[in-house]
């Protein structure tokens, strides 16, 4: 009899232990992925989260950390994360062909609420692309390319008046006789593309040469560059 009340009385500290125990509070950050022209949703769009305890100087995240997960046939998405009280917060890309982001320009992330359900929905839209070949002369192997892709966050605006600007630097060395850049831009934010590029060759004298693209929206625009 002594003996089952020892047992009773181990189960009964046991249960106790157990119900005292603290539960893991968790972060949930859902939301949907919605083509932001049709307000429908995207599926099977992967989708990075990075968590954050700031931003730096320069912009970049203060102790990111990333979690994938890939939207359901719904649109839908959710990451669950265990709290940290350090960081304050996240931002969610989403990934899939055919598609580019849609945000404000000027976006960089969300306040995070640790511990907290964070709802939060990803624009995306169809995206209209520039896709940029680049062939070197055979005779002329020892030349090295550097492109400078300029462009508008505002469709409205021309390229070239120093408003609004977004900058991409491009560098082909001498051993690349050919290859090909590829981009995607949000039609109604970016209509056009400004290019600069600087052929330099094995005498160290260079020549410059500009074009301005205009993109079409939802399709594609090839260009090719020779040097």
């Amino acid at each position: 009899m002594r003996k089952l009340n020892k047992l009773y009385l181990l189960f009964f500290v046991a249960l106790l232990l157990t119900s005292c125990e603290k539960e893991e509070t968790v972060t949930e950050i859902s939301g949907r992925v919605l083509d932001i022209e049709t307000n429908t949703p995207v599926a099977n769009a992967s989708l990075n989260l990075t968590v954050a305890e700031g931003i730096n100087k320069d912009g970049s995240f203060v102790n990111p950390v990333n979690h994938n997960t890939t939207s359901n046939s719904e649109g839908n998405y959710s990451f669950i994360i265990p709290e940290n009280g350090q960081q304050e917060l996240f931002r969610v890309t989403a990934d899939k062909s055919g598609y580019v982001e849609a945000r404000d320009v000027n976006y960089i992330s969300e306040l995070l609420k640790s511990g907290q359900k964070n709802q939060h929905d990803v624009p995306v839209a169809k995206g209209s692309y520039l896709t940029l070949r680049f062939k070197q002369t055979p005779s002329d192997s020892d030349k090295t390319l550097k492109l400078t892709i300029t462009y508008t966050a505002n469709s409205n605006e021309s390229p070239l008046n120093g408003i609004s600007l977004r900058s991409e630097v491009v560098t082909i060395d001498a051993n690349t006789t050919e290859t090909t850049v590829y981009r995607g831009f949000y039609y109604k934010q970016t209509s056009k593309v400004h290019l600069t590029w600087e052929v330099t060759g094995s005498d160290g004298k260079s020549e410059t040469f500009n074009e301005t693209i205009d993109l079409k929206e939802h399709d594609t625009v090839n260009f090719e560059i020779s040097y």
